[in-house]
Order: C-alpha cells, then structure tokens, then sequence
C-alpha cells in the first residue's frame, strides 16, 4: 500500500467512523485482528469491533464528540496521527463559548493489505502534566515520526 493510501485510510477512519459515526465501515478498513495498544479497551477484544466499540463509548460519553487531525506524518506503512477530541456546537446554537477540549495525543497506526493492522495511542493529559505513554515496549518506536 501506497503512503498516499494510508494517509487516506487513516484520515478515512477518522472523518467516517469517528466523526461520520459509520461504524459499519470498520469492517473493511480494520484488519480482522487489529489491536490498538494504549487505547480505551486493548485487552478486552480485537479487530473492528474494538474499533465500533472504542467510537461508541466514547460518543456516549461524550455525545457530540468530534475528533479533529492536528498534525500527520506518514512513512511506508506506518501513519503518526496528532489529534485531539472536542465537543462540537450545538445544531441551531450560536456558539458563545470556544469548542471543550476533552482530549488530545497521539496515535501510530501500522497499515497493511489495505487495512489498518494496528495501533498505539498516546493519551495527552495537560491538566496535570501527566501522558499516558503507550510507547513503552512498542516493536515500532524506532519509526515514531515526528517528535
């Protein structure tokens, strides 16, 4: 797969399922056996289920959750996704405040057969100075992109 086509996914994955809440589609852009390491759920299943789950607890919680690229980078089969989650304004409401930031960090995504294989998230938490690093133990660390 093309480095033009895992941007594509990735990007895809974020406007489509997390924001278009097509969860559908996680079957056919999430390899059967995914794993997001350092994510919401990473031991409690696999494959693009965790992926449907992860979206639909977090638009629980937060139901007008809307996940936004900060930055993107992308080498070979490997995508390094800045983000951060916000909640969006309400449909008819002039906005008289900015846009909550719920969360924000860094995901890196291993492509492969034209289908996200896997992921390690990074989990940014200003309030306190604390992140949640997922790197540690992480086979793909010496292809963390940008710093």
């Amino acid at each position: 797969m093309s480095t033009e086509k895992n941007l594509a996914l990735v990007r895809r994955v974020v406007a489509d399922i997390w924001n278009g809440l097509d969860l559908d589609l996680a079957d056919r852009l999430f390899g059967p056996f995914y794993i997001n390491h350092g994510g919401i759920i990473p031991d409690l299943m696999t494959g693009p289920d965790s992926m449907k789950f992860a979206v639909v607890l977090q638009h629980t919680a937060f139901p007008r959750l809307q996940v936004e690229e900060r930055g993107i980078a992308v080498e070979g089969n490997i995508v390094e996704l800045k983000w951060v989650a916000r909640r969006r304004s309400e449909p008819g409401r002039t906005a008289r405040r900015p846009p909550v930031r719920v969360a924000h960090g860094t995901t890196l995504i291993r492509c492969a057969d034209d289908q996200i294989a896997e992921s390690w998230t990074t989990w940014d938490c200003p309030a306190d100075g604390n992140v949640t690093d997922a790197w540690a133990g992480n086979p793909l660390l010496p292809y963390r992109l940008a710093g």
